[in-house]
C-alpha cells in the first residue's frame, strides 16, 4: 500500500487527541508546532501535559464519541485501549474525519511520518507503515546530512522570493533569475565562503538582472 504524502495547514484548525501519556504528548507537541488548536481528553494525564495547560484545551474524562467536533481537522488516538481506539477510529470515518491510531496501520486513515526539521525544511521519512524502526534509521542517516546550512540558504531564499515578487512582476525575468541562482550550487558556495557571502553575491546578481 502507498499513502499519498501531502503537509497539512492546519493554523487555528481544531485538532483532537485521544490519551495522555508520552506518545500523546508528542503528537500535542506536533500539532502545537503547526499552530494548530488542539483538543485532549484523556481519565489521566502524564504531569509533563501541565507544561502545555495554556496552550490546549485538556478535558479529564473517559472519551464519548460526542468528544470529537464534527469541524476537526485530524484525530489521533493515542491510547492503550483497543475498544476505544477502534470507537474513535469508527467514529472519526463517520465524521469523514482523518484519523490515526498510533502504531495500528489497520486503524488509521493517515499515517504521521518520521520528521527532520532545519528551519524551513522538513523531510517526511516513511516506509508506508511496513517499518516505522527504518524510517528512524532513515530519519537519523538524513538528519546527518542536512546541516545547519541548508536552513540558512533556505531562510535566505525565502526573503528572495518575497523580494522578487515585490519588485519582478515579469514571470519570465523570475525563472531567469531562479535558475541563475541555482547555477553553482549553493551549499557548496556556503560552504566555501560562508552564508553572509553568499547573500551579498546573490544580492549583487539580483539587483543587476533586475536592472537588465
Amino acid at each position: 500500500m502507498f499513502y499519498y504524502p501531502v503537509m497539512l495547514d492546519l493554523r487555528d484548525r481544531r485538532c483532537f487527541v485521544a490519551g495522555g501519556g508520552r506518545i500523546a504528548l508528542r503528537k500535542v507537541i506536533g500539532l502545537l508546532r503547526a499552530h494548530a488548536r488542539v483538543t485532549v481528553v484523556s481519565p489521566e494525564f502524564n504531569k509533563r501535559f501541565n507544561r502545555f495547560n495554556q496552550l490546549i484545551t485538556m478535558v479529564q474524562k473517559r472519551f464519548d464519541i460526542q468528544d470529537i467536533p464534527a469541524d476537526c481537522a485530524i484525530v489521533i488516538a493515542a491510547t492503550n485501549v483497543q475498544d476505544v481506539n477502534k470507537l474513535i477510529f469508527d467514529r472519526s470515518r463517520e465524521l469523514n474525519i482523518p484519523c490515526n491510531v498510533v502504531d495500528q496501520p489497520d486503524l488509521c486513515s493517515f499515517i504521521v511520518p518520521a520528521v527532520i526539521r532545519r528551519g524551513d525544511i522538513s523531510v517526511a521519512v516513511s516506509t508506508n507503515a511496513s517499518s516505522p524502526r527504518f524510517s528512524k534509521y532513515v530519519k537519523k542517516k538524513i538528519a546527518e546530512t542536512l546541516t545547519i546550512k541548508y536552513a540558512q540558504v533556505a531562510s535566505f531564499l525565502s526573503d528572495v522570493r518575497l523580494l522578487l515578487k515585490e519588485q519582478c512582476p515579469d514571470q519570465a525575468k523570475r525563472f531567469v533569475i531562479w535558475e541563475m541562482m541555482f547555477e553553482h550550487d549553493p551549499l557548496e558556495c556556503v560552504e566555501i565562503d560562508g552564508i553572509e557571502r553568499f547573500k551579498h553575491d546573490m544580492l549583487k546578481k539580483i539587483e543587476k538582472k533586475l536592472l537588465e
